[in-house]
This record gives C-alpha cells, sequence and structure tokens, in this order.
C-alpha cells in the first residue's frame, strides 16, 4: 500500500511538472556548472510529517535509535558510534553511558547492546517484532527491553517499542550530478543521467545507470544508509566510468547521508557522491 501510494504520488508530480512552459526542448539537458550552484528542480519532495523537526532533531544529535515505554514512561536513545542514554520518570533513573557494544547479535534485526558509565549499566535488547505503544496505539517494527543496573545493586527491567531512525525526505527519486567532484557528460548518453528511487519504508533501491536497470534492498539506520547487493540486468551499451564508479560506490557498502533541500550527499571514506531530487521515471 505505502509503494502504490507513493508511486501514485509520483505520477501526479511528474504531470504537474509538465505543464510549464519552460521545459528544455526533448533530447537537450544542460551540464552542470561545476560549482556549488545547481538548476532549480521541480518540487517533488515528497509529503513530510508533523513529527519532521523531532526526528531531524534526534538525527543531530546522533541518535540511531530511539525507543520508548510507559508506566512508568522512559526513553532510550542509542547512538552506536557513542552511547545510550536511558532516562524516565520516577521511580526510573536516568543512565548515560560510553560506546555501546554487541553482546549478541541473533537472527536478522536482533540484537543486544551493553554500555557501562558513571550511573550505572544498560543491557538493551532489540526484537525486530511488530511493537505496539500501549498508549497511542502507534506501530513500531522493534520491540525493545531494557534492563537498567545500578551502582547499588538494584535492577529494573522496563519494556517498550522502538525504530531506527530516518530522515523522511529520503524517500524519491535522485540523480547523479557529480563523484569526488567529476561531472557526467550528457552528450555520453542517450538516455536520462544515472538516477536511483529509494523506498526506505520498504528497504529497496532502484534505479539506472543510462543503459541498464539496478536493484538492491537498503536498510536506513540513523544517518547511514546499509546497500545490499547490486543487481544489474546488463545491457550491451557503453558505460561511462563515472557511472561504474557510481554503481560500484553503492554495491555492498555502507554510506552516510545527509539531505540538504533538494541535494542528496552519500559520503564514506573514497566517494563523495552529489545527486539532486527529480521526479520518479515510471
Amino acid at each position: 500500500m505505502i509503494v502504490r501510494s507513493f508511486l501514485l504520488s509520483a505520477s501526479l508530480l511528474i504531470a504537474l511538472t509538465g505543464c510549464g512552459s519552460d521545459q528544455p526542448a526533448p533530447g537537450s539537458r544542460a551540464v552542470p556548472a561545476q560549482t556549488d550552484a545547481l538548476p532549480a528542480p521541480a518540487d517533488t519532495t515528497p509529503a513530510i510529517p508533523d513529527t519532521l523537526p523531532r526526528v531531524l532533531a534526534w538525527l543531530a544529535r546522533g541518535v540511531d535509535f530511539r525507543a520508548a515505554g510507559n508506566e512508568p514512561f522512559w526513553t532510550l536513545e542509542i547512538d552506536f558510534d557513542r552511547s545510550m542514554r536511558f532516562s524516565g520518570l520516577a521511580p526510573l533513573p536516568t543512565v548515560s553511558t560510553g560506546f555501546p557494544r554487541a553482546a549478541a547479535m541473533l537472527r536478522e534485526g536482533d540484537a543486544t547492546w551493553t554500555g557501562e558509565g558513571p550511573d550505572g549499566r544498560l543491557v538493551v535488547t532489540l526484537s525486530a517484532d511488530t511493537c505496539f505503544d500501549t498508549m497511542s496505539g502507534e506501530r513500531f517494527d522493534h520491540a525493545v527491553q531494557v534492563t537498567v543496573q545500578l551502582p547499588e545493586g538494584q535492577t529494573r527491567t522496563v519494556d517498550g517499542c522502538g525504530r531506527y531512525l530516518a530522515d523522511p525526505r529520503l524517500a524519491g527519486a535522485w540523480e547523479l550530478v557529480s563523484m569526488n567532484g567529476e561531472y557526467p557528460d550528457p552528450e555520453a548518453f542517450s538516455t536520462p543521467l544515472p538516477m536511483i528511487a529509494l523506498d526506505p519504508a520498504a528497504g529497496r533501491l532502484r534505479g539506472s545507470t543510462g543503459c541498464e536497470n539496478l536493484f538492491s534492498d537498503i536498510a536506513v539506520r540513523g544517518s547511514r544508509i546499509r546497500f545490499g547487493v547490486l543487481t544489474r540486468d546488463y545491457s550491451r551499451c557503453f558505460t561511462p566510468g563515472i557511472v561504474r564508479r557510481f554503481a560500484n560506490a553503492l554495491d555492498e557498502r555502507v554510506l552516510s547521508y545527509r539531505v540538504a533541500g533538494d541535494t542528496l550527499w552519500l559520503s564514506a571514506d573514497s566517494s563523495q557522491i552529489r545527486l539532486r531530487r527529480i521526479p520518479l521515471r515510471l
């Protein structure tokens, strides 16, 4: 249902953006200037939920996973690179720990993490099971159990629901602008420039290099995207070097991402990829 709604919205956007009189001549394409200035794209930003400011604030603090429970109310924030923080209403304590360590990795999506700090020790178990908030009824994709161990020897275990965070603006279609400062030459393509369409909710990527289609699983974890094996339906066509490097950079890689307006940045140690939002090609 989510995918069908997403595609329908994209189709409407394509129809709307095609009504203007400023469209380029068929077959023509302007080469992006090799500066930070980009032509203003059509307004194809997907609908953003009202919770966006809160999600962006959590992501800005480095939070990758967030959970909560009730009776009494508590929250848990995990930055897998730095720390865990548990806080709750009395009688629950506030405990901040250092770097969380994986104590156990069970089936796909299940894990137990531990962390220690001056306030105590946390043992957090994440289970990839559907979970509903006991107060609001909101649906989450992980059940969470937190055991808090205080220095005085007291122990308290609570249960709740949680999810990995993701920027909602990530969903949509993105066209390659540059990679490591190199710009693709539109004259080298008989078809549109390389693009990827991301559907974080379904965990899917599909795209095109301009002459072959791309498919992959994705998992968004906070400010990172884990790309699975990139499947290509190889065509008998010439693929410029920048396109091969672009596809290879996504193949079984974990990349950091950042959305700024209609620009998406993907980065790793050796790659800096810049894309811009476009209408979804059906």
